[in-house]
């Protein structure tokens, strides 16, 4: 009997529809055994009683990693419970009899009622109904069962515009390539090259357990395994023979070629017991997927501007179980980004069909995952992570989301000792914003900040290039003038009433999610974080100091205090004290 497993996240989703939804759930398959890690709406489906299951695969396959699979359906919100698992067992039966199915032994289908509870869940090859647990962050619980593989190859193919041909008789010849036995995968970590003759010596039987474990490094069960690809450039063969040289005569028009730069990057998930044979064919059905994708899409003149170039992109989401990998229209020919608002209606369709928030841009370039670093910016990034959290039952503790990096004294080439500190924590909200996508222009500088209150005539012209202080209600102005952001403005007549702001401090964090800055006396610091005993009214505020002046040593910052929790005594008892809370802007 099979055993389903399905992400807490996931069960949540499917339980807290609103109306009817139909679509995939998807997750890695071990056996009998299936661990559900997300479930993908079927936009293009309007009749469950005749789907046509192939467009909702042909959606949804290319946005998966190697080794995740579609393993089942969802129904939801209909309230006729006989009918609905009747209806679930039809589309089950159809799903398994699609052509791009993968061969999995079981396909689950999940019903859940008018009530939002799971009424039914089935299996499309037995009537029997089967029982399913949940589990909080599925993917990390499997860690000690599950590999992952990471392969970025760049590879620039050539093409003539008048000749629509071009393209796929390029695409063709790199399609072979990867598919011939001339091609290795090759794991610079472990010296260890997957390849036809490994057939020979029967290390394609070996498991990727023995192959990856037996090394002197263990693998880090939370990273992902590097990848290459080679070609081996000679070939013995009983029929060697010459080399002969053809050539072909061109018009002019045949010589206008153009270079796409094009970079193709998979991730792949495998059990620790498959055989190294098997994975083998997981990168190569993989690469190919992702080739048909970007073949598509570059013939495709309705969804391609002129000349564009694709890329591909991961995400690593909390609301989704799995990463998952989308491929835009990236850059012109001529070397041009494209810009986002151009792909705003291919991020909204992707918002629906993985059951996203549409008034936060998550599937933005920028808020693609940085592998190996989030040092995008030549900054430390999300300095508080690590450090040590008082948590109780009566303790909420309510923290900033997502990414910002740290900017504090004398970085960049500017000596702002002494005068700067608002400035920096500026910085860090601004960073925020392009951290989370919201922009993808470059954080102001001192200059820019001094030169954006002249224009709004906030300040006068000699103010730019001087050393003098700025506070929140600038950083408010700035704020709208760069990102066009609100900002709500928080004011306290001394550092002993800002325990009282406890509660709708963590209502902004929880909200809005943004950095706040603050200033009193003479000092500005940045807020990440707050902790509030509901018991006790104990009241602690996570810090980030612009003040700090030294390299940027990640412990040095954390153990002295330059990022870390404080009291109500950190604060001037008796210095008024302004608050610059950012509202982040509802978009996609």
């Amino acid at each position: 009997m099979a055993k389903v497993t399905i992400d807490e996240s996931t069960k949540s989703l499917l339980t807290q529809s609103d109306h009817n939804d139909f679509g995939l759930l998807y997750g890695l398959i071990d056996s009998d055994d299936i661990f559900i890690l997300g479930c993908a709406k079927c936009n293009t489906l309007t009749d469950l009683a005749s789907p046509n299951w192939n467009l909702c695969l042909q959606e949804i396959h290319p946005c998966l990693p190697g080794g995740i699979l579609v393993c089942g359906i969802f129904l939801t919100n209909l309230n006729d419970d006989e009918s609905l698992t009747q209806l679930c067992k039809n589309s089950l039966a159809n799903l398994a009899k699609s052509k791009l199915m993968n061969k999995a032994k079981v396909l689950v289908g999940i019903c859940v009622d008018g009530k939002n509870e799971i009424s039914t869940i089935l299996t499309h090859h037995s009537d029997q109904l089967i029982s399913m647990s949940s589990q909080s962050k599925l993917l990390e619980q499997l860690n000690d069962k599950v590999l992952r593989f990471r392969m970025k190859v760049d590879t620039p193919i050539y093409f003539n515009p008048d000749n629509r041909n071009s393209i796929q008789r390029q695409m063709h010849r790199l399609k072979q390539m990867i598919e011939s036995t001339s091609k290795c995968y090759f794991f610079p970590d472990w010296k260890f090259m997957l390849s036809s003759d490994s057939c020979k010596s029967g290390d394609d039987e070996k498991t990727c357990n023995h192959i990856f474990i037996s090394q002197a490094n263990s693998v880090d069960k939370k990273s992902e395994i590097d990848v290459e690809i080679v070609q081996k450039s000679t070939n013995i063969s009983s029929n060697s023979h010459t080399p002969i040289l053809e050539c072909e005569i061109l018009t002019s028009d045949e010589c206008k070629l153009y270079e796409i730069p094009l970079t193709i990057e998979i991730l792949v998930f495998c059990f620790r017991d498959t055989r190294m044979k098997q994975l083998s064919k997981l990168f190569t059905d993989t690469l190919l997927l992702q080739l048909d994708k970007i073949e598509n899409l570059l013939q495709d003149n309705n969804k391609n501007p002129v000349g564009a170039i694709p890329a591909i992109f991961h995400y690593y989401l909390s609301d989704i179980g799995c990463p998952i990998m989308i491929m835009y229209p990236n850059l012109q020919v001529s070397g041009d980004l494209i810009a986002e608002e151009s792909l705003e209606d291919c991020r909204r369709n992707l918002h629906k069909i993985f059951y996203l928030p549409d008034n936060k841009p998550l599937l933005r370039r920028a808020n693609s995952y940085q592998y190996r670093s989030r040092f995008t910016d030549g900054h430390l990034v999300n300095t508080h992570e690590g450090l040590p959290m008082t948590k109780n039952d009566s303790t909420q503790i309510a923290l900033v989301a997502g990414y910002y990096s740290y900017y504090h004294y004398m970085q960049d080439n500017i000596n702002d000792d002494q005068w700067g500190c608002a400035y920096r924590s500026f910085q860090t909200l601004f960073s925020w914003f392009r951290h989370q996508g919201y922009t993808d222009k470059p954080t102001p500088m001192h200059k820019d900040i001094q030169q954006a209150l002249c224009d709004v005539g906030d300040k006068p012209s000699t103010f730019i290039g001087s050393k003098k202080w700025i506070g929140s209600y600038e950083v408010n102005i700035c704020l709208d003038h760069f990102l066009n952001v609100s900002s709500r403005i928080i004011c306290v007549s001394s550092g002993a009433e800002l325990p009282q702001k406890a509660r709708e401090l963590i209502r902004h964090f929880k909200t809005e999610g943004t950095p706040i800055m603050i200033g009193g006396g003479v000092l500005a610091h940045t807020i990440l974080g707050i902790s509030f005993n509901d018991i006790t009214g104990e009241v602690k505020f996570l810090i980030l100091d612009p003040h700090y002046t030294g390299k940027d040593d990640l412990k040095n910052i954390q153990t002295k205090g330059w990022c870390g929790w404080k009291g109500p005594n950190f604060w001037d008892q008796r210095a008024n004290y302004n608050l610059c809370l950012p509202m982040a802007p509802s978009m996609i």
